[in-house]
């Protein structure tokens, strides 16, 4: 669902974003129906990071999800593997992990 890999540099902070677009693809899912979206980062070395996501834009088909980073979210070079988490009516869906690249 997530599109491709996302590049960030590191010490990033407002008004740079981690921005997802999420796309229904084959899954058949109404994204209109969605109303939280969360993220898990796990890194390479270290602790899984949780942060949760404001949808930028909506539809059935395709959405935005976006978070301004804050001071020590990614403060040095890291590959993270990040999962994403869809509230739906009924529970919540997981997509396919995508990856967060945070170069120098």
């Amino acid at each position: 669902m997530p599109a491709a890999d996302v590049v960030a540099h590191a010490g990033a902070v407002a008004p740079e974003a981690f921005r997802l677009t999420i796309c229904t693809g084959d899954s058949g899912l109404d994204l209109a129906t969605v109303t939280a979206v969360s993220v898990e980062l796990l890194p390479r070395h270290g602790a899984t990071k949780t942060w949760a996501m404001s949808i930028e834009s909506q539809t059935a088909d395709t959405m935005v999800a976006v978070r301004e980073f804050s001071a020590g979210d990614i403060p040095k070079q890291e590959i993270y593997t990040v999962t994403t988490s869809l509230t739906v009516p009924g529970g919540v869906r997981r997509c396919d992990s995508v990856r967060l690249i945070v170069t120098a």
